[in-house]
């Protein structure tokens, strides 16, 4: 049988399932099943499959002259007393998200419902879980924060590598690079960045020190008559480096 569009509620679990069709084998079906001018099933899914368990025939019964199928569903289900305030938040939500035209509750369950629209918003199998009273509405609340803090802190990510290695980001964006190797490879470029600048600064105030002591040292051994010999090309070398220093360096002129 088709199920109506508007319907949300979840199957019983099996073993309650089970209990219900033995019910039905033994005392009959005491609620029809409710149906539209469409044939659609609007109320009583379980008990439909559990008299096909039963091998009961079904009743049906056409859905009340002037009720919505959705505000029936409602009014119907959340009335039951075994239904949690948190699975009743969730169909709630599910209710508004498909149309429903139904009153916001206020105080704590007006609370409960916002947290189960949050829920629903994240992800509709999550809500689906909290729905068939598998996973508590608490629970599923704190996955959505962690996966939006996760979602969070990877946007971050994302951002940090357009901005510094757009090379390695075109790549996580390709899907040919996992977002944490980029960004592992981007701290060991910075890491090493910093190290040569921190080797540069040290470099430039002590150059001229060593440097310019030593070339005394060799000219006052020359003036003294000591046979000094460089090594081939240290001349050269030595000009070398200082013309490309020249051209590296800001003038200073």
């Amino acid at each position: 049988m088709k199920i109506h569009p508007s319907h949300c509620f979840p199957l019983l679990p099996e073993d309650e399932l089970q209990d219900l069709a033995q019910d039905i084998k033994k005392n009959g079906l005491f609620h029809p099943i409710i149906v539209d001018d469409e044939g659609q099933l609007v109320d009583g899914r379980n008990r439909l499959l559990a008299c096909e368990i039963a091998g009961v025939e079904p009743r049906f019964e056409k859905l009340p002259a002037g009720w919505d199928a959705r505000d029936y569903m409602l009014s119907v289900n959340l009335m039951r007393k075994s239904i949690t305030r948190s699975r009743k938040a969730m169909w709630l939500a599910m209710a508004v998200e498909l149309g429903a035209d139904i009153d916001i509750p206020a105080g704590a369950s007006g609370e409960l419902f916002k947290q189960a629209c949050q829920v629903l918003r994240h992800s509709r199998a999550l809500a689906q879980a909290v729905l068939n009273g598998g996973t508590p509405l608490g629970e599923a609340l704190e996955m959505v924060r962690a996966a939006q803090q996760t979602r969070s802190a990877e946007e971050v990510q994302c951002a940090r590598l357009r901005n510094s290695a757009p090379d390695q980001y075109d790549l996580v964006t390709e899907g040919k690079l996992k977002l944490a190797d980029a960004i592992a490879i981007l701290d060991n470029r910075q890491r090493r960045e910093h190290q040569a600048r921190e080797r540069a600064h040290k470099a430039a105030k002590t150059i001229a020190g060593p440097f310019c002591a030593n070339v005394a040292a060799l000219i006052e051994g020359v003036d003294l008559g000591v046979n000094i010999h460089l090594p081939p090309g240290a001349l050269e070398q030595i000009e070398q480096a200082l013309k490309l220093l020249q051209a590296k360096l800001p003038s200073t002129k």
